[in-house]
């Protein structure tokens, strides 16, 4: 029985055909090699047959047991994209202290600016205030004494 065609190959250089006194090759003796050369292929293809079914059948277990692996690793990554859901959300309540700095630091540097602008202007309304517009305010007397001059202002 050959096993591979390196064996039928043997086979067929080992083999002589009887010769006849006359007429060449003994006719019986060539179906004869034809036939075993035959049964010789038939039983390498049955062998090849079966190699090929044991291997169709290791690879269906083994595609098998990637079903397995993978139906595993979808729960396992369901649990994991569910985990992690959770944390997206909770990191949504709570605001994350690294990012929260900058932000608070631009709203602080707003903050102050507006109070000094509103100190500007509460200071610029006082000194409205403070100041007559009246027409006496505007007299000589008055103009020395706000902007100083002569001899009446360092006197009085």
């Amino acid at each position: 029985m050959a096993k591979n065609y390196k064996e039928i190959a043997k086979f067929l250089e080992a083999f002589q055909f009887r010769y006849k006194l006359i007429g060449g090759v003994n006719e019986e003796d060539v179906w004869r090699v034809f036939e075993q050369l035959h049964s010789e292929y038939d039983e390498l293809l049955d062998v090849q047959h079966q190699y090929s079914l044991g291997a169709v059948g290791e690879w269906r277990n083994y595609a098998l047991q990637l079903q397995e692996m993978i139906r595993n690793n979808d729960e396992e990554v369901k649990q994991l994209r569910d985990e992690w859901n959770q944390l997206k959300h909770a990191m949504q309540k709570e605001p994350v202290r690294a990012q929260e700095k900058p932000a608070q630091a631009t709203v602080l540097r707003q903050n102050e600016m507006l109070v000094q602008k509103q100190q500007a202007a509460q200071r610029e309304a006082a000194h409205h205030a403070k100041i007559d517009y009246s027409a006496r305010a505007f007299s000589a007397n008055q103009l020395l004494k706000m902007y100083g001059g002569g001899k009446n202002a360092s006197n009085e």
